[in-house]
């Protein structure tokens, strides 16, 4: 009697597929989550030119052309991970704070310059804060339950 036979070798292993797979599904996931982060970025501007409008004080709109010319110029100077780039938004938030803080310290006190810089001050550093958040949840969905090479 002849037995038939079977090949249990499949033509494309599983891990190909899943790979391919994957690879496609990241491909998406990370498209959307680039536009989910300039939408993010445009409704930053959006509530400093708001912000700038009610109040008519250019310290929202200083404080975000601060902060966005700061991170740009550090995004340019090296290799962006996730972790990196969300040091470096905090970075720049205090160094605005900082800035703030120094430059109405050295006003007369209860000056409206003052009051000026302080808010400057206060909205970098909120600014710096928001602008961490795109990259804080790219760099979560990028790790991995397996991955341990950044512990």
């Amino acid at each position: 009697m002849a037995t038939h036979q079977i090949d249990l070798v499949l033509p494309e292993s599983p891990s190909n597929a899943v790979a391919q797979t994957q690879a496609t599904r990241c491909g998406w996931a990370d498209s959307i989550w680039r536009l989910a982060a300039f939408a993010w970025y445009c409704s930053l501007v959006l509530a400093a030119i708001g912000d700038t409008a009610m109040t008519g004080k250019p310290a929202a709109i200083l404080a975000v052309l601060f902060v966005g010319g700061s991170l740009s110029a550090f995004y340019w100077a090296g290799p962006l991970t996730p972790e990196r780039a969300v040091l470096r938004s905090l970075l720049v938030g205090v160094i605005g704070l900082a800035a703030g803080a120094v430059s109405c310290a050295g006003l007369p006190p209860g000056s409206a310059l003052q009051a000026e810089f302080l808010c400057f001050g206060a909205m970098s550093m909120f600014f710096g804060m928001l602008a961490t958040l795109p990259m804080a949840f790219m760099g979560i969905g990028s790790r991995h339950p397996a991955d341990h090479s950044s512990a």
